[in-house]
């Protein structure tokens, strides 16, 4: 094994009784194994980051509800990436957190999950990390399961503390912008309802931000019950609708809240993927025109577009043991294709005007079809586990981005850099390789 997480969890029921979803275990049984395996990963936290050092990584498209990637996706990327960094579903597991967001289902109008149902999602979970051994395994050592959610999901906490609603440290016009972007829909019970004016329930949502999870908040009124001797008792009325004054200042609260969320979150997967040398996947509208959104609006737009998808036809149809063995072949024979590919990207941040950053591009064409030529023969000679027509098919998409090294622009992606310092998130001197392998997939 090279996965520090999978030592704990091939010892672990979490991994030998996942196949009949727990169903000799209790969900307290449950919750104090999962609670093991937290603890586990956090004392070893700095040998897995340790396991992950490698020059070509790709850390699967993060949001604030990831989807596990696919078996297409990472099969795209078996032969020329080093580390498939995967959030790790079963550090993110919660019950207590499942069982405190059961209160509020009920209260939306919708069901409880039963034990049984959470056992049955975190079995699968189990099963899609066993499947996918081979490719853990240290002579592979191209799926790594990261603890991503330890910064993507909130502190599970239930009690009462005041939010931090100052705003000092955003640009007013970068606060403008994504206020701009919000929309707010009043919900009756778990339905969005235009005709509602006010609701104790909201949601919110930015324009052309698909597949990621929306903001809901649900207004709760604190009455007190009682006063003992050093505190009080009270309860909390969810059902309290507040008056247009309540409801105008408490929707104001939940969208700056919603907004530094989201700007938190960018920061975040910048730096993560900074540190661990991936690029950055916007994967909708929303996010890239946010990083193409010139907010200097008195300079000239000095961003240029610069992407390529990888696609090998051959691989999506085969088994993933298989798919291992090959890249065991073949891994090593993309390296220098790989360096050459990190080498036009610093050209690249190094052009000041566009007429070298076109030469540039023009020179890049020339040499990929060269490397598709000699990685064509790569292929052929492997015992024709590829068809005659798979071919690595290169074209240039606008999946990434590139500033002018002396331009003055401010783009979203030079606000995130600047806010880094800002929200304490820790950088380091690797080169991020933003400007290749955006998209892996067909």
């Amino acid at each position: 094994m090279s996965n520090i997480a999978f030592d704990f969890l091939t010892e672990s029921f979490l991994f030998n009784e996942s196949a009949t979803n727990y169903a000799r275990r209790s969900i307290d049984e449950i919750d104090k194994e999962l609670h093991s395996y937290q603890d586990y990963i956090l004392k070893h936290l700095s040998d897995i980051n340790a396991e992950v050092y490698k020059e070509y990584n790709f850390i699967q498209p993060l949001s604030n509800k990831s989807t596990l990637p696919s078996m297409e996706e990472l099969l795209q990327g078996c032969i020329f990436l080093d580390t498939y960094l995967i959030d790790d579903p079963i550090f993110n597991f919660n019950i207590k957190r499942i069982k405190f967001a059961d209160t509020e289902r009920v209260s939306m109008g919708m069901e409880k999950l039963s034990n049984d149902e959470i056992k049955a999602e975190l079995g699968s979970y189990a099963e899609y990390m066993k499947s996918l051994t081979a490719g853990v395994n240290v002579e592979n050592g191209y799926i790594k399961f990261y603890p991503f959610s330890l910064w993507l999901q909130p502190v599970f906490n239930p009690v009462i503390k005041v939010p931090d609603l100052s705003i000092e440290n955003i640009p007013k016009n970068v606060y403008d912008w994504f206020q701009n972007q919000i929309e707010v829909k009043n919900l009756e019970k778990n339905r969005t309802n235009p005709k509602l004016k006010i609701s104790n329930k909201i949601l919110l949502e930015f324009k052309n931000d698909t597949s990621d999870s929306a903001y809901i908040a649900h207004y709760h009124v604190m009455i007190p019950e009682r006063f003992e001797k050093d505190h009080v008792i009270v309860r909390f009325d969810g059902n309290y609708v507040p008056n247009a004054m309540e409801y105008n200042t408490w929707v104001n609260e939940e969208i700056i809240k919603y907004i530094k969320s989201k700007i938190e979150f960018f920061v975040f997967r910048d730096s993560i993927c900074n540190y661990f040398n991936s690029p950055v996947c916007l994967y909708n509208d929303f996010q890239k025109k946010f990083y193409s959104t010139n907010f200097s609006l008195s300079q000239k737009n000095h961003m240029y577009n610069l992407g390529f998808d990888l696609n090998i036809p051959g691989l999506d149809k085969m088994d993933f043991d298989k798919a291992m063995k090959i890249r065991k072949n073949a891994h090593w024979s993309f390296i220098e294709f790989q360096k050459k590919i990190k080498e036009d990207s610093k050209q690249l941040r190094a052009a000041n005007d566009e007429k070298i950053y076109n030469d540039i591009i023009k020179q890049i064409e020339n040499d990929y079809l060269e490397g598709i030529k000699s990685t064509n023969t790569v292929l052929k000679s492997m015992k024709k586990l590829f068809s005659v027509n798979n071919l690595i098919n290169m074209g240039f998409a606008v999946n990434s981005y590139y500033t002018g090294q002396f331009s003055k622009v401010t783009t979203g992606l030079t606000v995130i850099n600047g806010l880094y310092n800002v929200f304490d998130i820790t950088k380091t001197q690797l080169s991020n390789p933003m400007y290749f392998l955006k998209k892996m997939s067909k």
